[in-house]
């Protein structure tokens, strides 16, 4: 692997995308995973030719993928690649939690179709977040998503996510519309989605949840993770049919607070 990306790294002027590699058993062979960053994009590759022909004085240029087709970036793609990351907020995990209920269905007659039993998740983060420039943050709710995810088990997509703001920070400066979400300033709001799982033990690993948000304009997606603990007990319900299954909670609030001197000293 290093040797192969010392000779990829040698085709780029100064920074290339970083690299994060994982191999992954499957069976009895193993595949091994290339993640690559390009959040800091543009980057600049060297030109294989230059030198070597005089009818190709090009030294540098910016490679720019459209479908299947790789071609240099014009100076419209690159503004909309340096300008909108520029701007992009910071946001910031402040709380989270994950409950988990055992759904069984009550007694039905033979007309009515029976519900199989499962268990159903509820995920709330609350993050905050603060915009970088003056410049509107429009984030919309089609272009958020959730992933959650035991270590050692497959990720869960949650495409439905409701976004909403607090009902303890009405007077922030970030407000919900009925499909986005504005930022106009620093503040809290909260992701929300709902999950469905086949029956089985609860595990007692941690939870992590990816969440994923585009703003308008922005060329890269943010992601902002959150890791869950478990917590016990856990005995509330929501209703006769459900029985809890288990909970993750994250609290940074007091973590992130500076300790206060008390009025003695």
């Amino acid at each position: 692997m290093s040797v192969w990306l010392s000779s990829v790294r040698s085709h780029f002027d100064g920074l290339m995308p970083s690299l994060t590699h994982l191999n992954i058993p499957t069976g009895e062979a193993t595949v091994v995973a290339l993640l690559f960053e390009t959040d800091r994009a543009p980057f600049v590759v060297k030109n294989p030719h230059f030198g070597s022909r005089a009818d190709d004085p090009i030294a540098f240029e910016v490679p720019w993928r459209e479908g299947t087709e790789t071609r240099s970036a014009d100076r419209s793609e690159l503004l909309r690649i340096l300008s909108p990351v520029a701007e992009l907020p910071q946001f910031e995990v402040l709380w989270g939690r994950t409950d988990g209920y055992l759904f069984t269905p009550q007694n039905k007659s033979e007309d009515e179709e029976q519900e199989s039993p499962h268990v159903r998740l509820s995920v709330d983060l609350d993050i905050y977040v603060v915009p970088i420039g003056e410049r509107t943050v429009v984030i919309p709710d089609h272009k958020t998503t959730m992933l959650v995810q035991w270590p050692g088990t497959e990720a869960m997509l949650a495409d439905a996510v409701s976004l909403s703001v607090p009902h303890s920070r009405l007077d922030s400066l970030i407000s919900v519309l009925e499909s986005e979400l504005l930022v106009q300033g620093p503040g809290t709001f909260r992701m929300h989605c709902n999950l469905q799982i086949e029956p089985r033990p609860a595990p007692a690993s941690p939870l992590i949840v990816n969440c994923l948000l585009e703003p308008v304009l922005a060329s890269s997606v943010v992601i902002v993770e959150a890791t869950m603990d478990q917590v016990t007990p856990f005995e509330d319900k929501p209703g006769p049919a459900f029985e809890a299954w288990g909970r993750w909670q994250l609290d940074r609030r007091d973590a992130l607070r500076p300790a206060r001197p008390s009025r003695e000293a």
